[in-house]
């Protein structure tokens, strides 16, 4: 983790972030910074940024994010609404706008929509791969993504929906 990200994430400690959520987001960014060196990305630093923050959302309380959802007037969907997990997303486009650590709105709007993954913006699609794919995740897929990420961009999206569409089948089946 980089110093100066474990001091910007410590100064945020009423959100609450455990050192494993911490480690995971920068560790997110981290990879993001790989494939910075290998694409030109637009607004390199705020993207980084986006990355490092897109689950600053994610350790707070179903009461929190309702506070947050009430101040920040966001915008829930029903599917958001019936599972707490999936809440953390747009209060954290939300939060990140509050502190000012994100203002490009389709970086915000890639934050937002990170989890469920309903817009495939190149915003949408290097956000979630860094998520899934950033080193702390030990599973074989996170592994074959990261290596793809680094040859093609699309393809690992893709291959990343895939994957996560294949596991919500199985655990709507029940077999998990």
């Amino acid at each position: 983790m980089l110093v100066s990200d474990l001091i910007i994430l410590n100064d945020l400690e009423e959100l609450c972030l455990t050192e494993k959520r911490m480690a995971h987001m920068s560790s997110a960014a981290n990879l993001f910074d790989e494939l910075s060196k290998i694409y030109d990305f637009k607004k390199e630093q705020e993207f980084r940024n986006a990355v490092l923050y897109h689950d600053i959302a994610r350790d707070l309380s179903r009461d929190r994010l309702e506070k947050e959802i009430l101040e920040g007037s966001v915008s829930i969907t029903s599917e958001e609404r019936k599972k707490t997990v999936l809440l953390h997303a747009p209060v954290g486009a939300w939060l990140v706008q509050k502190y000012g650590l994100v203002s490009d709105v389709n970086m915000i709007d890639a934050i937002r929509h990170h989890t469920l993954l309903k817009r495939d913006t190149e915003y949408v699609k290097i956000l979630s791969i860094c998520d899934f794919a950033e080193k702390k995740r030990e599973f074989i897929e996170a592994e074959m993504i990261r290596e793809i990420a680094k040859k093609d961009i699309d393809e690992a999206y893709r291959l990343m929906k895939k994957i996560r569409e294949d596991w919500q089948g199985i655990k709507n089946a029940g077999r998990v």
